[in-house]
C-alpha cells in the first residue's frame, strides 16, 4: 500500500518514521472500527488520529523539537515511558522521598510531586547545568567514582529511581534502602535483552520476594521509539491515588461519554 499523502504533509526533520510507525499501530488496534471513517479516507483518519494523539496532546512533537522531556504544556516530566508517566500520576507522592539515581527533568518532575529529593549525577557537566534548575526540596550530588557512585545512597528512601550508570550496583544499593511499602523504578529494562549489568540488575529485583514487578512498555517523550519502565512495588505498598475517583482520566481519553 503507498502512502502518497503522507508526503503531502509537512512533518519536522526526524518525525517521518515515528508518525508512520504511530499509524501501523494505531491501524492495527483500530482496524475493527475502520467503518467509522469516510472509507475512502479511512487510512487517512487513522493516521491523523494516531498523529494528534501523540504529537499534540502528548506533545511528541515540542519534545523532540526542544529535545527535552516536557509534556505538551512545556512542564518538565520523566524520561519514563506515557504509561508509566500516566500511572506516577495518579498517585498522591506528596509525602514520599525520592533518591535518584541520574538527574534532569525527572528530578524537577519528582521535586514538583514529593516531600524530599535527593538525586546523584556522574556527568560533571550535566551536574553543572542542573544545578541552577533545582527547587528547594531538592538535594544534588555529583560522584564519578563507579565505586562510590551507588553508596551515595546510604539512608531509607520511599521511591528509588534507577536511571544511571552502573545499575547492578545501583540496584543492589536500593534494595538495602528502600522503605517496606516503597517501589523501585527502572527505566529503559528492555535493555535486559543485550546487556549483562541490566541482567544484572532486573535479576536482583525480580528475584526479590518483597516486590512485584509491573512492565511499561510504550512511546516516551524525546526519542522516536519505544521502551519499558519497570516499577517493583512493594507487596506492602499502600500506594494512595492523588483523586477520590479513580482511575482519572488520561491523555487521550473520551472525556464526553455520560449515562
Amino acid at each position: 500500500m503507498k502512502f502518497s499523502w503522507v508526503r503531502n504533509v509537512t512533518l519536522m526533520p526526524g518525525l517521518r518514521a515515528l508518525t508512520y510507525l504511530a499509524y501501523k499501530v494505531a491501524k492495527r488496534v483500530t482496524s475493527t472500527y475502520a467503518g467509522a471513517f469516510d472509507p475512502a479516507n479511512a487510512d487517512r483518519g487513522i493516521f491523523y488520529t494516531a498523529n494528534r494523539l501523540l504529537m499534540n496532546e502528548f506533545g511528541l512533537a515540542e519534545t523532540i523539537r526542544k529535545k527535552a522531556s516536557i509534556d505538551a504544556e512545556g512542564n518538565a516530566v520523566p524520561w519514563y515511558t506515557y504509561p508509566a508517566i500516566e500511572f506516577l500520576k495518579q498517585l498522591d507522592l506528596s509525602r514520599k522521598s525520592v533518591f535518584e539515581f541520574g538527574s534532569g527533568n525527572s528530578t524537577l518532575w519528582w521535586a514538583a510531586h514529593a516531600r524530599t529529593v535527593r538525586s546523584v549525577e556522574h556527568d560533571p557537566a550535566w551536574y553543572e547545568g542542573m544545578v541552577p534548575r533545582i527547587p528547594g526540596n531538592v538535594k544534588l550530588l555529583l560522584e564519578t567514582d563507579g565505586e562510590k557512585y551507588a553508596g551515595t545512597l546510604d539512608a531509607e528512601y520511599d521511591v528509588i529511581v534507577i536511571d544511571a550508570e552502573w545499575r547492578d550496583k545501583c540496584a543492589a544499593q536500593a534494595l538495602k534502602h528502600i522503605s517496606d511499602a516503597g517501589m523501585i523504578i527502572v527505566d529503559d529494562a528492555q535493555r535486559v535483552q543485550n546487556f549483562s549489568e541490566y541482567r544484572r540488575a532486573l535479576g536482583a529485583l525480580q528475584s526479590d520476594p518483597r516486590f512485584m514487578e509491573i512492565d511499561f512498555p510504550g512511546f516516551t517523550p524525546i526519542t522516536t521509539y519505544t521502551k519499558i519502565t519497570s516499577i517493583f512495588i512493594s507487596r506492602q505498598a499502600d500506594l494512595k491515588r492523588s483523586s477520590a475517583v479513580y482511575p482519572e482520566f488520561c491523555i487521550g481519553n473520551l472525556r464526553d461519554e455520560h449515562e
